[in-house]
């Protein structure tokens, strides 16, 4: 009998050390989790580099210059813009209409800041093409320029296009966007050819 004590007291001291274990391993496993949440909810917080990019919201007037051709002449034409900002904060939404039939275009922008790569980024989408194109890069204090850049395939020429889409912060009230192509097919053995210049001017609140 004395023998059957001890061994279920030595079960029991054993089931008890190993519950002990087990509650101290979740809770560890339960403050990793935490504190795992914590960095990832930190990370997602927008920073001042979106705050770059609210200070382009409101309703702008556009005045758009595009060349079809390295020392061409440009075609110009007007339009308006849209920038909201959404998702909390973390992305600038741009919606634009430009020109006159039948050459009238509808754009969609989406511009954002990356924190894992510490880059900003672009997805663009006109009413020219079924297809959206990327690009990425940083921003230059001393220029207050915003420069990315990408690649692509055209879809009729059949080769890839290289391009930087460049964002220039003018003042609190003027900003300039343009697409610039680098690759020999665009640049016709220049160093670059500029394809578009877009200068955005806000528009006052009787001008809406």
């Amino acid at each position: 009998m004395h023998r059957m004590v001890t061994w279920i007291a030595g079960l029991a001291l054993a089931l008890l050390s190993t519950s002990i274990l087990a509650q101290d391993e979740a809770e560890e496993q339960q403050g990793a989790g935490a504190e795992m949440m914590a960095a990832y909810m930190e990370m997602a917080k927008p920073g001042p580099e979106h705050q770059r990019l609210a200070d382009l919201a409101g309703e702008w007037k556009q005045s758009l210059k595009i060349w079809h051709e390295p020392g061409g002449e440009p075609v110009l034409m007007e339009g308006k813009v849209t920038n909201t900002m959404i998702l909390g904060g973390r992305f600038l939404e741009s919606r634009g209409v430009s020109g006159e039939e039948p050459m009238q275009t509808e754009g969609v922008n989406i511009i954002g800041f990356d924190r894992r790569y510490g880059h900003y980024t672009i997805i663009l989408m006109d009413s020219w093409g079924t297809y959206y194109v990327t690009a990425a890069g940083t921003f230059d204090d001393s220029s207050r320029t915003i420069v990315m850049s990408g690649e692509a395939m055209n879809p009729v020429l059949g080769h890839l296009e290289e391009y930087d889409m460049i964002l220039r912060f003018t003042d609190k009230d003027t900003y300039v966007f343009e697409i610039v192509f680098t690759d020999k097919e665009h640049t016709k053995g220049a160093d670059s050819f500029k394809m578009v210049e877009i200068t955005c001017s806000r528009m006052s609140s009787g001008q809406q």
